[in-house]
């Protein structure tokens, strides 16, 4: 007599038909869910971004707190020697030892400044902006040297004379921006636009890369201009680009081209943020008019604007 055996299992592996429908239904839930992910990621890194330039102006007005109601402006102490807004900010960032460290007798390119210039400073980066950028430099002494740490924001110096060559505005306007290279400090008085209405710090990311609208295209910028090309600060130029990125002075102001000094540049879909003089951050759209660049870019050209206008 045979023992008694237990029932045989059959076992059930899933069909090729089967395997390709849960793979294709993982793919769509892939599909969908990439796109949301990037989405809030690009929300973060844009409140980032807001936030590093409230920071900014932060400091800017605790300068001017400090300062008899001024604000930095970019400083020639000697000849051939241009100090930045950037610089004198630096205390009101927490980074006192930094500028402790900086000589204000010598140029941003001498070897002993160049602790300085090298140090990366998260405040003046936006999260968007794609990393790894590096710029070969010479310093005075002769020696090569790799930055790394760059500036996503500038200051609108106000707006170049390629605007009046081009008859875009009359040559009588004053085309003095908020920072206006000179000697001294600029006072909140001469705002006379308003500070609502005057920008003091905008987006201009991406450098020493070359963009247009979106897309890195040769040659770098390698300029030995990089203080205000492609360095640790930068500055900004209200005269817009042609809507192909190639021409300025044009009628695009925003996302158009990060090409040295003329227009605001960001990473993020739809426009870009600039600090107020007031303190103010605001997400200027895409497809603003350049003349409304133009006139909050200058402090004292009598525009009237309205909150609307944004």
């Amino acid at each position: 007599m045979m023992p008694n055996c237990p029932p045989k299992r059959i076992r059930r592996a899933f069909t090729l038909i089967e395997l390709l429908v849960v793979i294709a239904i993982i793919a769509i839930l892939i599909g969908l869910l990439l796109p949301a992910v990037q989405k809030v990621r690009e929300a973060a890194a844009r409140m980032t971004c807001g936030n590093n330039l409230k920071q900014i102006g932060l400091a800017f007005h605790n300068y001017a707190s400090a300062n008899n109601d001024a604000f930095p402006a970019r400083v020639s102490l000697q000849p051939g020697v241009l100090n930045n807004v950037n610089l004198y900010l630096l205390p009101y960032l927490e980074q006192e030892n930094l500028f402790r460290q900086y000589d204000f007798t010598l140029g941003f390119n001498h070897p002993a400044n160049w602790p300085v210039i090298s140090t990366k400073l998260k405040m003046f980066q936006c999260p968007s902006v794609p990393g790894g950028m590096t710029l070969p430099m010479t310093l005075t002494d002769g020696s090569s040297v790799t930055l790394e740490a760059f500036s996503d924001y500038g200051q609108p110096y106000g707006l170049t004379g390629q605007v009046v060559s081009a008859g875009l505005i009359p040559a009588t306007v004053d085309r003095s921006g908020v920072l206006f290279e000179g000697e001294k400090p600029n006072r909140m008085a001469a705002i006379t636009d308003g500070t609502s209405n005057s920008v003091i710090f905008a987006e201009q990311g991406g450098k020493p890369k070359r963009y247009i609208n979106g897309r890195n295209v040769t040659p770098d910028y390698t300029s030995p201009h990089v203080s205000s090309w492609a360095g640790p600060w930068q500055d900004i130029g209200g005269r817009g680009h042609t809507f192909d990125g190639l021409t300025t002075p044009g009628p695009c102001a925003i996302n158009c081209s990060n090409a040295p000094g003329a227009g605001v540049y960001s990473f993020h879909t739809g426009g870009a943020h600039m600090l107020f003089a007031d303190g103010s951050v605001r997400f200027a759209r895409a497809g603003m008019d350049i003349w409304l660049l133009y006139a909050i870019f200058t402090r004292s050209a009598g525009e009237v604007l309205s909150p609307t206008d944004f």
